[in-house]
């Protein structure tokens, strides 16, 4: 088992600025894209409106509340809510499909889901770190707080000492308390190995 275990460098993709500008790289996230990643950098109060305007129009298809009123449900003035309402306008968030004249205009409210239908590649994506799809990885990444993250060729390793999984888990939450946290991050992995190399031999079992 390598000396070091290195976390991968993520790719940085291009994704689109949400007023339009030029494209600003965005490294891949941890998380699945959603409608939030984007009301996160339109700012201000767009992270309420979308939501509730979302909400507000789930039956009709139509979000046609007034900037006053909004405004008094958010305890905020009127022309915050009307900044608002244009920046989703901006991103696409809203379509106007009537122009209020006497009355508030009438907006059709996109999903993040249809929002990235007519906007591909503009959405960063999950980050895959090799081991995703291995409960093993996964488990020893949550005892770890989140901190150590086991690459896939360093899981198949751990597995090739022939020690069930829940042992390993189990092994790893004893060894991370007591020396693990002290390390960095990068080196944990390698260590743990050793760990259950030496554990292996104090006890007369087999390490393959």
């Amino acid at each position: 088992m390598s000396t070091n275990a290195i976390t991968p460098e993520p790719m940085v993709l291009p994704v689109q600025q949400m007023d339009g500008a030029e494209h600003e790289q965005f490294e891949p996230q941890p998380y699945l894209c959603g409608s939030e990643w984007h009301l996160a950098r339109l700012g201000g109060i767009c992270t309420l409106l979308h939501p509730f305007a979302l909400r507000i129009s789930h039956d009709s298809g139509v979000f046609s509340c007034s900037a006053v009123s909004v405004g008094r449900y958010f305890n905020c003035d009127e022309s915050t809510v009307r900044r608002g309402f244009e920046k989703l306008e901006k991103a696409e968030f809203f379509e106007k499909v009537m122009q209020g004249t006497f009355g508030p205009s009438h907006y059709r409210v996109f999903s993040h889901d249809k929002w990235a239908e007519k906007h591909p590649n503009q959405c960063p994506v999950k980050f895959d770190y090799g081991w995703d799809g291995d409960p093993l990885g996964r488990k020893l990444w949550a005892k770890s707080g989140t901190r150590v993250k086991f690459l896939e060729f360093q899981v198949r390793e751990l597995r090739s000492l022939g020690i069930p999984d829940d042992q390993i888990v189990d092994e790893f939450e004893a060894y991370y308390q007591t020396e693990g946290q002290r390390k960095k991050p990068r080196n944990v992995a390698c260590g743990f190995y050793l760990h259950l190399k030496r554990l292996l031999k104090v006890t007369g079992q087999t390490v393959q």
